[in-house]
């Protein structure tokens, strides 16, 4: 199931972001208020092109006379637009298209530019043979020669002078389109904050039910007529419907069923919610099967209504508006669903009780059953050409809903659900009997905008200002839609880059096997990825977004394909498509490049049938010649001039001369550590001089080392190239640990040799593949010499690893009654007959010592002793 829902969550929630930016799009389009003004007055026709010398096109055999067509063309329209833009500057669907107009010419200009540049510089070439023009005191050119220079130079000057009013007109047309979007900005303010009767006043509501007649007497005419059309051919309807009630049963019976089967494969044996991570790919699948059956069967009505001809001229836009309208209904309950899961705790993505998750629930269909109603409402009111009254009425009916319901979220209380507290990747819930005691503005970092928001609505509504709360009350109800599809895909995303960094996933085991990247390559290609699908993510869905707040559908894509595909800093054209596009080629290149690696190293280059050497040689150099190829394309490719790094081989050679050896050595070292990665950040290393630690950071210039004293020690780059580093975990983390133990000549050599070898086997930190190596190494002075070699999995606990060994080797001597050697020593005296002299002498002092004080205590009687 996790290999599945990894990548069929990512084109699920594409599939179902586009489907409601369409949607919002063209809700958002339709709240554009018709137009009263008169249509623009028609473009005047094209300026005819002024003439170039006779034979201006026999010079360099093209049509100068058309080649400027387009900049007299563009500066006419220019004018025209200007005119235009000012006799319609009350109407904003008039400056829309105005706007539009202006990116049209913007894009035509850019053409025109780009056809003339070729020219011009065809032009200076063919001036430049001519050679510098003659001065006063140089002998003249030759007649010809001097006519076919006044020809070439009136040619430049024509071509030049077209050059210079294509960005005229180009930087015309930008400020045009700021005016027109300052008109527009203006405008919508204008509306927004219009204010009208406030629906408290008996005035407004007398007003509406005055003109409510009339409106049942539009909506009979109008529907009526729908209702006979569709009532001549109730066969072909009845057929319609009932397809859709088909697909709507059968899809339904097979998605249920597939989301049934995928949940319950899912989910643990012991009954225990899965992980945050597989719930999320979950809820990125559920979402679309929960969607796909009911839009199925409204894209069955509508289409069917469509192609059968039922529908009545004059309710086509009504009907596409209820389209929308269901489709919104039917993309929020499937998210909504998919996320709290009101019926599965254990697949529920947020942590809320079952009651809580419910509610919640009720409340954002709600939302959804608002805006649709709300969506198909307008379009009626449109329809029927109802006054003033009614719209007013239903913008205060939709505030006021979308208000209530903001605060009935913001008074839901968010118990956590006990099935997913306190839960751990995959573990169980630590408590499942608690039940907190949570307020009920918690989270208030969540709750107090919302009500903040929900009393702007009502205040705004209330006061007249029904414009302002309805843009409010739906800018929320949009752009939470769009803050939900956000996380959803962020969570889809992670999802793909923790497949790709394990080991588990097929994705990681092919990067493993058939490309042969390690763990941290691993990890950073995921990061790689997940950084560009955000990227992605949020270039489809800023969009959508900015057309609900207003911005037009011209705007906004004048300004993303402004900031993709080319926009000015000074000079420099950047296109982040062209640099998106320019990575991708570089790995793909390097990508093949590693495959080919790996199929000749199964194939050509196997031990058996090329040298060692030779086959290493080819593996490697046919490595490095992918990479600077790569480099190369993608550099070229991203709109950088490879001419330009003949500038820094300049400079660098120019360095080189003044004496900068040193800086560009270690510069070019530290290119090569960062390409070809010998050492990299986290590597244990130990360097010429006995310097000894954990690499930092590696820059191009020097690296850094943390000592193990928790010292910085700086490397020059050229050190670590030059001289030979011992780096313990290059490859991995997989290193030796050598144990020297001595035991005493009295103890069996192939007992010692038995009970080190139990002792590092029985060691759980030492691998047993391959199998602990002991040797008896030397019959030492002192007793016998043995060698414990083991493999650890992490070298970095080889220290730990070593005391735990040495303690069990001591303890198991003990046991088995095994000594450790003594050292026996042999000691040689000088003088040995001044020694014993010296002896003798202290021997008879000790001696008349003694005697004195037997003396003395002779003569003492007994009385003075008591």
């Amino acid at each position: 199931m996790k290999r599945r829902t990894v990548w069929s969550a990512p084109l699920a929630c594409a599939a179902a972001f586009a489907l409601l930016a369409v949607v919002c799009a063209s809700a958002n389009a339709e709240d554009a208020a018709p137009s009263s003004q008169p249509a623009p007055p028609p473009a005047p026709p094209p300026a005819a092109a002024q003439p170039l010398p006779p034979d201006a096109r026999a010079e360099l055999g093209i049509d100068f006379e058309a080649a400027l067509a387009p900049v007299k063309n563009a500066v006419s329209l220019i004018d025209a637009l200007e005119h235009q833009v000012e006799a319609v500057r009350e109407s904003e669907p008039d400056l829309s298209q105005r706007r539009i107009e202006v990116g049209a010419l913007l894009e035509e200009t850019e053409k025109a530019a780009g056809q003339l540049r070729p020219l011009i510089d065809q032009a200076r070439q063919q001036l430049a043979k001519l050679g510098p023009k003659p001065g006063k005191n140089d002998p003249a050119d030759a007649p010809e020669v001097a006519a076919q220079r006044t020809r070439l130079s009136a040619v430049v000057a024509a071509l030049e002078g077209g050059s210079k009013s294509v960005e005229l007109v180009k930087e015309r047309g930008r400020q045009l389109g700021f005016k027109i979007q300052e008109m527009r900005h203006s405008l919508f303010a204008q509306r927004l904050f219009e204010r009208t009767q406030s629906p408290l006043l008996p005035q407004t509501w007398q007003a509406l039910w005055n003109d409510v007649p009339a409106a049942r007497t539009l909506f009979l005419a109008v529907f009526g007529t729908w209702q006979t059309i569709i009532m001549e051919r109730w066969p072909t309807a009845l057929a319609i419907l009932g397809t859709a009630l088909f697909a709507f049963g059968v899809l339904r019976f097979v998605c249920s069923r597939a989301i049934n089967r995928m949940l319950l494969a899912g989910e643990s044996p012991g009954g225990s919610a899965a992980g945050y991570t597989q719930r999320a790919s979950a809820a990125c699948l559920v979402a679309p099967l929960i969607a796909i059956p009911s839009t199925a069967a409204v894209v069955v009505a509508y289409t069917g209504f469509e192609g059968f001809g039922l529908v009545y001229s004059r309710v086509e836009e009504w009907l596409q508006d209820a389209f929308h309208g269901a489709l919104i209904l039917v993309i929020a309950a499937s998210l909504a669903t998919a996320i709290l899961e009101p019926k599965r705790p254990l697949w529920r993505l947020v942590d809320l009780r079952s009651d809580a998750a419910s509610a919640l629930w009720r409340t954002l269909f709600g939302f959804a059953c608002v805006y649709a109603a709300d969506v198909i409402a307008k379009q009626t009111i449109r329809l029927l050409e109802l006054p003033l009254p009614f719209s007013v009425a239903l913008s205060f009916i939709t505030s006021l809903a979308l208000a209530g319901l903001l605060i009935r979220a913001a008074l839901t209380r968010f118990v956590p659900n006990p099935v997913l507290s306190d839960l751990d990747e995959g573990g169980a819930a630590a408590d499942a009997l608690c039940e907190p005691t949570v307020p009920r503005l918690a989270p208030r970092w969540l709750k107090l905008p919302l009500l903040l928001v929900a009393a702007a609505i009502l205040i705004a509504a209330l006061t007249g200002y029904v414009a302002l709360g309805r843009f409010v009350a739906g800018q929320v109800v949009i752009t939470g839609s769009a803050a939900v599809l956000a996380i959803l895909l962020h969570l889809t995303f992670k999802t793909v880059e923790r497949s790709i960094d394990s080991e588990q996933s097929s994705l990681g085991i092919w990067l493993t096997n058939s490309l042969g990247y390690e763990s941290s390559q691993r990890q950073l290609i995921g990061q790689a990825v997940s950084v560009l699908l955000h990227v992605a993510a949020g270039v489809a869905l800023i969009p959508g977004v900015l057309l609900a707040w207003g911005f037009s559908s011209a705007d906004v894509l004048s300004g993303l394909k402004s900031a993709l595909f080319g926009f000015e800093i000074g000079r420099f054209k950047i296109s982040l498509v062209q640099i998106l596009l320019a990575l991708v080629l570089f790995a793909g290149i390097v990508l093949a490049t590693r495959l080919m690696q790996r199929w000749l190293q199964k194939t050509v280059l196997r031990p058996d049938r090329l040298d060692p050497g030779i086959a290493n040689s080819i593996h490697q150099g046919l490595g490095y010649a992918g990479f600077a190829l790569a480099l190369l394309a993608g550099v070229s490719f991203g709109g950088i001039d490879i001419t330009n790094l003949a500038i820094v081989a300049g400079a660098l050679s120019v360095g080189i001369g003044f004496g900068l050896q040193s800086i560009v050595n270690n510069f070019v070292s530290g290119l090569i550590l960062l390409v070809e990665r010998p050492i990299k950040v986290g590597d244990w290393i130990v360097v010429k001089g006995g310097g000894e630690g954990y690499v930092r950071a590696i820059s191009v210039r020097s690296t850094e080392i943390e000592t193990f004293d928790r010292a910085s020690l700086i490397v020059p780059n050229s050190e670590l190239i030059s001289n030979v580093v011992t780096n313990w975990t290059h490859r991995n983390a997989l290193g030796r640990v050598v144990i020297k133990v001595a035991a005493s000549y009295k103890s069996d050599p192939s007992l010692i040799l038995k009970v080190l070898n139990d002792v590092a086997v029985a060691s759980p930190l030492v691998m047993q593949q391959p199998p602990p190596l002991i040797s008896l190494d030397n019959l030492g002075p002192d007793g016998l010499e043995f060698s414990v070699r083991v493999l650890v999995a992490d070298i970095n606990r080889a220290l730990g690893v070593q005391t735990m060994l040495r303690a069990a080797i001591v303890h198991a001597f003990k046991q088995n009654g095994i000594e450790f050697p003594t050292p026996e020593r042999d000691l040689y005296l000088r003088d040995l007959d001044g020694l014993k002299a010296l002896l003798a002498r202290t021997m008879d002092e000790r001696a008349r010592q003694q005697a004195a004080s037997a003396s003395v205590e002779a003569t003492v009687s007994p009385e003075d002793k008591t």
